[in-house]
């Protein structure tokens, strides 16, 4: 597979390809060598003074790419830079497999430039980019509306991503304006202002409340600490653990 994708051999790629990712999906290893390999023939692809009649396997080898590297991503033997690395390039590749289906002229079906798009806006979302995933699901949506041929599920779909990400985007806001409001009021409690008492906070996150908006629950132990949810609480136990056990002998 690496030598076709090398020489840019269309033909013995298609050939090879299913297999040799059948086999990387089966032990779940090696996902970055497919990544680079459909990176470098896609490339070579692309280089063709022709490629707009070679679209649609520009975009079905750009997506798969992308996929690619987003298992390789999820490789916890690699080093945490590789795998953001491979983030990175997932989206890259997405993004390349996008523009190459609206391409004027692209001999292309018109599944491949909304599921490109779609690709495309789960990457960002996954990689905190929320704006920007926002923006690609829009670039999906405008290019249906031009589109007799695109279904009305092809449209829906893109509009219920739009709209969940809208919302985790929104949740987000208030998390952090909840957050900021939470860290004013005990500055100026600190400094002898207005507030009259601190407000307690998570001890790992510092969220002023839990999840579902009620109130902290405290360490069982030792009954100081307060924190917004049990995962909390285990993230900061390491940390927490002497300080548990002192401040229960005191307190027995």
């Amino acid at each position: 597979l690496t030598a076709a994708a090398e020489v840019g051999d269309l033909n013995s790629l298609f050939l090879l390809f299913n297999p040799a990712k059948g086999a990387v999906s089966q032990y779940g290893k090696r996902w970055g060598d497919l990544a680079g390999a459909l990176d470098r023939f896609v490339g070579h692809l692309r280089a063709r003074a022709g490629h707009r009649s070679v679209a649609q396997d520009l975009a079905f080898f750009g997506v798969e790419a992308g996929e690619a590297h987003e298992a390789a991503a999820t490789d916890e033997r690699l080093e945490q830079s590789v795998r953001e690395d491979h983030r990175r390039r997932a989206i890259l590749s997405y993004r390349a497999a996008a523009l190459d289906s609206v391409r004027e002229g692209a001999h292309i079906s018109n599944f491949y430039p909304p599921h490109c798009f779609c690709c495309l806006g789960l990457a960002l979302k996954r990689r905190g980019e929320l704006s920007m995933a926002q923006r690609a699901y829009r670039w999906g949506l405008q290019w249906c509306v031009g589109q007799e041929t695109c279904t009305m599920e092809t449209r829906q779909v893109l509009m219920g991503n739009l709209g969940s990400l809208w919302m985790a985007h929104l949740q987000s806001q208030q998390e952090t304006a909840a957050l900021d409001k939470a860290s004013v009021m005990n500055q100026k409690a600190r400094a002898g202002g207005p507030t009259g008492k601190l407000i307690p906070t998570c001890s790992t996150c510092q969220s002023p409340k839990t999840a579902d908006g009620g109130d902290l629950l405290q360490c069982a132990g030792c009954r100081r600490k307060q924190y917004c949810s049990p995962e909390c609480q285990k993230k900061d136990w390491k940390g927490h653990k002497e300080d548990c056990k002192r401040w229960r002998t005191q307190k027995s």
